[in-house]
């Protein structure tokens, strides 16, 4: 019998993987996930299976209007109750470190007509404190939340047409 089962991790990111060899329920599977790597127990058997999971790894694509970056995009990171450190960058350069609880910077005067990937990473404590990224500008508004890891890594990918 051929089963499928989607995971889906704590930080929207969706992996479909095949459990072959289940007989007649998945009481009789174990799957753990360690280290970026799936170890699948079925009726004996022991499956490993290596992959790209990046449960820590955001995405968020937002698209603009040039006319927009006349007024200001914030890119707002926070988390209550707790602490930040980390880094706002595009390319390979820091516009901003991140401390305290929260951290705002306007990214209009890093976006001009094109692609821009502004990458947000780092730690946050406690582990459990639920990580807020939020985009807001000329009418758009995105953001995302994070937990469990203590650990974040974002990609906001802005085009401006």
């Amino acid at each position: 019998m051929n089963s499928q089962l989607l995971l889906r991790s704590s930080f929207g990111t969706f992996c479909v993987f095949s459990l072959l060899a289940c007989q007649s329920s998945f009481a009789q599977t174990s799957l753990q996930i360690r280290n970026n790597s799936m170890v699948i127990q079925s009726n004996g058997q022991t499956t490993l299976l290596n992959s790209s999971l990046q449960s820590n790894r955001q995405r968020t694509s937002v698209t603009l209007r040039s006319t927009a970056l006349k007024q200001p995009c914030w890119l707002t990171v926070s988390i209550a109750k707790g602490q930040l450190g980390g880094q706002i960058k595009i390319g390979d350069k820091v516009i901003q470190s991140l401390k305290g609880s929260r951290t705002v910077v306007n990214l209009a005067p890093y976006l001009s007509r094109g692609t821009k990937t502004i990458d947000i990473s780092g730690k946050y404590q406690p582990a459990r404190g639920a990580l807020r990224i939020e985009f807001s500008g000329a009418g758009t508004q995105v953001s995302q939340q994070a937990s469990g890891t203590g650990t974040f890594n974002h990609s906001l990918i802005v085009s401006v047409r």
